[in-house]
């Protein structure tokens, strides 16, 4: 797998729980200019770090292991966004409790 169908398998697996589970409220990814005019929204990025050799196979059988951070950002309306942004913490959260990506 590369990089790059890592980043988009991980962003897939949030955005369809987050349609599911999102209360309508808007994803946007790191390529966004600017800040949206909606009141709520999430923007989600994905970083890729150095990659380490995770078995010892012969040439070609070897896998490799390579971290990631997903971090995910809540922007709530002013004056009454903690109450709101807890329930979209929660929602990203459960998005990826428990997943798994081959």
């Amino acid at each position: 797998m590369t990089l790059g169908e890592a980043r988009d398998e991980t962003l897939t697996l949030f955005k369809d729980y987050w349609d599911a589970n999102g209360d309508d409220v808007p994803v946007y990814y790191d390529d966004l200019d600017g800040e949206p005019e909606d009141a709520n929204w999430v923007r989600i990025t994905v970083q890729h770090f150095a990659g380490r050799q995770a078995t010892f196979a012969q040439s070609g059988q070897r896998r490799w292991r390579y971290d990631g951070l997903v971090t995910v950002q809540i922007f709530a309306e002013s004056g009454k966004g903690l109450s709101i942004a807890d329930s979209l913490v929660q929602t990203a959260i459960e998005a990826f409790r428990g997943q798994r990506t081959p």
